[in-house]
This record gives C-alpha cells, sequence and structure tokens, in this order.
C-alpha cells in the first residue's frame, strides 16, 4: 500500500488529553478527547463563531490507533481494496492520533457531518 500524502503522527499521551465540553460536540453523549493545550483555543473559536450567529460542534477529534484501524478497514470496504486511503488515513498515519485535529460541523446542519 502506497501511503500517499500521509506521514507518520505518534498517538498522544492519555495525560495530556481531556474531554471537549459536551456542549461543543454533535453527540453531547459521547466521550471526545483533545489536547488539553488546544481546548482553550477550540472553545475561544466556538465562542467567537456564537457570536455571528454559527454553532460549531465537535465531530471527533483524538482517534487512537486501534480505532482508526477500524474506520479505515470500513473506509477499504466500502471504496474498494487499496482505494480507502483516498478517504481516511490508515492508523499510524492520521494526524488524530495527536488530538489536535477536529472534524468539525454546524449545529444546526447535520447534513454537515460528512
Amino acid at each position: 500500500m502506497k501511503l500517499v500524502f500521509h506521514k507518520p503522527y505518534p498517538e498522544a499521551e492519555s495525560s495530556s488529553l481531556a474531554e471537549i465540553p459536551s456542549g461543543l460536540l454533535r453527540d453531547p453523549s459521547k466521550k471526545v478527547l483533545a489536547r488539553k493545550s488546544a481546548l482553550p483555543a477550540f472553545e475561544q473559536m466556538c465562542g467567537q463563531a456564537a457570536k455571528d450567529k454559527v454553532e460549531i460542534v465537535a465531530l471527533s477529534c483524538f482517534r487512537p490507533c486501534s480505532v482508526q484501524r477500524n474506520l479505515f478497514v470500513e473506509a477499504e470496504t466500502k471504496h474498494g481494496r487499496g482505494k480507502g486511503i483516498q478517504w481516511l488515513a490508515p492508523p499510524g498515519y492520521s494526524e488524530h492520533h495527536t488530538g489536535f485535529t477536529f472534524d468539525l460541523a454546524d449545529k444546526n446542519r447535520p447534513e454537515t457531518n460528512d
């Protein structure tokens, strides 16, 4: 498998992660982790957007390699063997492993989830 446009990223230490407040999540019943050092900027961005009547929510952030592996297998199944990499980084090669990468959406537009 050729890793086009992907480079390896180490998994964040659990001690460097914290939960994103439930009010900033698409699904408040989920536990979504992010780097502690990234949370203040994310919260500030959401607050500034809310002033413009845009409600930003997080869909996901930190992903361990085990979760990325499952998502990658799903992408390979959906798009064809060798083609999942066009949609999703393989395990060990996702910026989500760092806890600094957020998948965001508009709270009032669920169709923005994908």
